[in-house]
């Protein structure tokens, strides 16, 4: 059982926010495993670090609200919703590691899917870069995707050394 609802639950601890239906996770340099949320339109960050209990009986995956950060993404919301969720269908997401897009290192990039963009989420200013193909072009975002490093076995550098972009 990795990562996901049954283990975790990152709506939790947060107030009025709800947040629900994990579709992917990553992680960044850091160590801050992001996840979007497609059915509350926000973004999640964990940072293990924040936790005050790591191990032991009482660890069984609910014990870290703390951990948990949650970013709307930007976006309509639905008509009469009052709670922080977009009505953008944030389907997958990824950590751009190494700069790969030029915003920076550690960039979490969600795919919204309903505005047929990619949001940039810069954890440092908290701020949102969106980036859009014009009409009449578009593109299907659901399935773009930039990896940081080249698919190796775990354990194992690319074995270029660099960065790739997989398009």
């Amino acid at each position: 059982m990795g990562l996901g609802q049954e283990r975790c639950n990152p709506g939790r601890g947060h107030g009025s926010s709800v947040a629900w239906v994990v579709n992917d996770v990553d992680i960044d340099r850091n160590g801050i495993i992001w996840t979007a949320l497609s059915g509350s339109g926000q973004l999640a960050g964990f940072d293990r670090r924040k936790c005050k209990v790591l191990n032991g009986p009482t660890a069984i995956g609910q014990q870290c609200p703390e951990g948990w950060t949650l970013y709307t993404a930007p976006g309509p919301k639905m008509k009469g919703v009052t709670d922080e969720s977009s009505a953008d269908f944030e389907y997958y997401n990824w950590v751009d590691q190494f700069n790969t897009l030029g915003l920076g290192e550690n960039i979490p990039i969600v795919t919204g899917t309903s505005s047929d963009s990619l949001q940039a989420f810069n954890p440092a200013t908290k701020k949102w870069t969106i980036l859009r193909v014009p009409y009449p072009m578009g593109f299907f975002s659901r399935g773009w995707t930039a990896g940081s490093t080249t698919r190796t076995p775990v354990g194992r550098a690319a074995e270029s050394g660099r960065p790739t972009a997989v398009i």
